[in-house]
């Protein structure tokens, strides 16, 4: 296993580790953390999610992932991940979409 971190520790950030599964390719599941509580409708959003990977080279070379939303059909809006493809930056300055999916019955947004 590489020495890869996930952060959310920076403006915007907004996810929790969960856990990383062995395979081909390894599997890092993340979950949306609440977003504060909202007084109009007495309850916590959750959609916005955004994290860091660290550490994503083992010896070397470019480690492939698979990232897992895990809690993803526990969000305010399931449905919009259908067709969703996340936001991923190698610098912070210039942004591209990556292709994802979305396990309805699973509830996980994923992509690698």
């Amino acid at each position: 296993m590489s020495s890869l971190s996930i952060s959310c520790c920076f403006d915007g950030g907004n996810c929790e580790f969960v856990k990383t599964v062995d395979g081909s390719p390894v599997e890092v599941h993340v979950n949306v953390k609440n977003d504060p509580h909202t007084e109009l409708e007495k309850m916590h959003h959750k959609q916005w999610f955004s994290f860091r990977a660290s550490g994503c080279r083992q010896n070397g070379k470019n480690t492939t992932y698979k990232f897992v939303l895990a809690n993803a059909g526990e969000c305010s809006y399931p449905k919009a991940w259908k067709d969703y493809n996340v936001c991923a930056s190698y610098d912070h300055k210039n942004w591209f979409r990556v292709p994802s999916g979305y396990n309805e019955s699973a509830g996980q947004l994923h992509w690698t």
